[in-house]
């Protein structure tokens, strides 16, 4: 949705961006942290592989005021991702936006609805040009422990009669009952895998 500026500021309104002193990065590229200064090697401390970090989505309003569990056909719908680090120390996790980070899986029916012409060709762009690590796009974000920070928005379908501009993974759905789960890379562009949790929503005629 927009710019990843504008997504950027769009969820961390009143947050302040938080930095720890003597960061630096392993040779695979994770976060790691010296709190002494960055001359002290062996206290580094390098952040939990992903297992560690729990993947959240939920399903809101077109203005991401409210949770929402039904659309009208034609309504934009927009997908919250949260993060939560289920350790007991803060760690970093890369931010590069839902084209490099996401592969949503939306079913209807048990079937597995296709993206659109238009993201598969971005999707297969991406990968062969590899746009993710040319572009230097990716930002990093602090998650405390066990407390869930929203980091990005997807959006499933944008609004057919107003369009956003956004880009959408899907063509306009028709009515019935949907179910969504999202595969995110906790790599800046790529890496293994984890998967969030499944959600459930309607659209009416």
């Amino acid at each position: 949705m927009g710019s990843r500026k504008e997504r950027k500021r769009s969820h961390e309104q009143g947050e302040n961006n938080i930095g720890w002193p003597g960061s630096c990065t392993d040779s695979i590229g994770r976060r790691c942290v010296d709190g002494k200064g960055s001359d002290n090697l062996s206290k580094r401390r390098v952040e939990p592989e992903y297992p560690t970090i729990k993947i959240t989505i939920s399903s809101v309003s077109p203005l991401l005021d409210r949770p929402a569990g039904s659309y009208r056909a034609g309504q934009q719908i927009p997908i919250a991702i949260s993060l939560i680090n289920t350790t007991n120390q803060a760690v970093y996790t890369c931010l590069s936006g839902d084209t490099y980070q996401d592969l949503p899986q939306l079913r209807r029916n048990g079937q597995l609805v296709p993206y659109t012409k238009w993201q598969e060709y971005v999707l297969q762009t991406a990968a062969k040009e590899r746009t993710c690590q040319k572009e230097d796009l990716p930002e990093e974000a602090l998650l405390m422990p066990n407390e869930p920070k929203l980091v990005d928005f997807l959006v499933v379908v944008d609004d057919s009669s107003d369009p956003t501009g956004a880009l959408a993974w899907y063509d306009d759905l028709r009515p019935g009952h949907y179910e969504l789960s999202v595969q995110r890379h906790f790599g800046c562009c790529d890496g293994p895998m984890a998967e969030s949790n499944i959600i459930n929503f309607d659209i009416t005629p």
